[in-house]
């Protein structure tokens, strides 16, 4: 008897993870502009969906030509800048 309900126990805990699995969102077939519009919302997404969302913007990000690479960067306030600014903590100078 026990058996039997570990049994049902187990097959309802592996169909709960397929579900989980097939719900998760297709990024693949968004354009690059829509993911970009979609990082403020990264830090809601559930655990699964941010990996993804990571994965393919890297991917994108990888593929992308020197000049949308750079276009990609300064949108995000990446600039090419020589990293010199300075720091203080506390206040301190």
């Amino acid at each position: 008897m026990k058996q039997k309900k570990y049994t049902i126990g187990f097959i309802a805990l592996m169909s709960l993870g397929m579900v989980n699995v097939a719900v998760a969102t297709d990024y693949s077939s968004m354009s690059t502009e829509e993911l970009m519009d979609m990082r403020s919302e990264v830090r809601d997404m559930s655990t699964d969906d941010r990996d993804i969302f990571r994965t393919e913007m890297s991917g994108r990000v990888q593929s992308m030509s020197d000049d949308e690479r750079a276009s990609f960067k300064q949108s995000r306030g990446q600039g090419s800048g020589n990293g010199g600014g300075k720091q203080y903590r506390y206040g301190k100078r």
